[in-house]
């Protein structure tokens, strides 16, 4: 589970969840109110699950036969789960980074 880089508080898998979907939201600590944002690598990470469930998507698209409804009643659902399920996979991935500026411009 990834830790506040400041006071080694970790981070909840709901609200780095959220933060996840939400944009990259930036979080505070719960304990020492420091502030984290998502760095260049953990954003690479949410493009490469999104990639991976639309290529695994696509896969499927291709090997049911039936009529283009059916396909879509059948695939876009399994999507939405892949996704969801290969982020949620993901937050052990996450290594969040501390926002100096936030950081001090809060403690002021």
């Amino acid at each position: 589970m990834t830790k506040c880089k400041k006071c080694n508080n970790p981070f909840s898998f709901q609200l780095m969840f959220k933060s996840f979907w939400a944009g990259y939201k930036d979080l505070n600590c719960t304990k020492c109110q420091a502030n984290h944002e998502f760095a260049l690598q953990d954003r690479l990470i949410g493009g490469a699950v999104v990639g991976v469930s639309i290529f695994i998507t696509t896969l499927m698209m291709n090997y049911f036969q039936e009529g283009m409804a059916s396909k879509l009643l059948l695939v876009l659902p399994s999507m939405i789960i892949s996704i969801i399920a290969f982020s949620a996979l993901s937050m052990s991935l996450i290594k969040l980074q501390l926002n100096e500026k936030q950081t001090t411009e809060n403690n002021i």
